[in-house]
């Protein structure tokens, strides 16, 4: 039980940096699709916009998983001293604001599963149709398969590459 401790700290000193590095992953996903949009407002509109529903449901669920991991080291390292004394609304506080930090983890999961699905999947499907590129497309279906997922971003890059070197070809 004492080694459970440090790993939650560990979750949360890991936890920032984390989403630090995927919201502006999701931010310059997002400001591609805002550009897509002006060249193209009917197919990318939606993706664009479920993207910010992505990056506040990230926000979200991250600030509860931040609270939480925060809150079972806590309750771990009191848990693992001597005999507490029973303190049953210090007790009760504990559980109240567990749960409060499991539904925001739980709000923010659903709103980046949204995003996910109808912003990062159907923007990235979208825009390997209209231009062509089936990495992109490949890109759409790998982002929620597990660890294929970890391919998908490079499919991304070398499929906008392609694209936009597509695009600056003269015909």
């Amino acid at each position: 039980m004492v080694t459970i401790g440090p790993l939650f700290r560990s979750f949360s000193l890991f936890l920032p940096v984390s989403v630090v590095i995927e919201l502006a992953a999701l931010a310059s996903l997002t400001m591609g699709f805002r550009k897509l949009g002006k060249v193209d407002r009917s197919r990318f509109s939606t993706p664009s916009t479920l993207m910010l529903v992505m990056i506040a449901g990230t926000f979200v669920a991250a600030a509860g998983a931040l609270l939480l991991f925060s809150d079972l080291s806590s309750f771990i390292t009191k848990a693992s001293g001597a005999l507490p004394v029973a303190q049953p609304a210090g007790d009760m506080a504990a559980v109240g604001s567990f749960l409060l930090y499991t539904v925001l983890v739980f709000v923010g999961a659903i709103l980046t599963f949204v995003g996910l699905i109808g912003g990062l999947m159907l923007g990235l499907w979208r825009a390997g149709s209209r231009y062509d590129e089936t990495l992109l497309k490949l890109a759409a279906v790998f982002v929620i398969i597990p660890f294929l997922n970890i391919v998908a971003p490079i499919l991304v890059i070398v499929g906008a590459h392609g694209a936009k070197s597509r695009l600056s070809q003269p015909h």
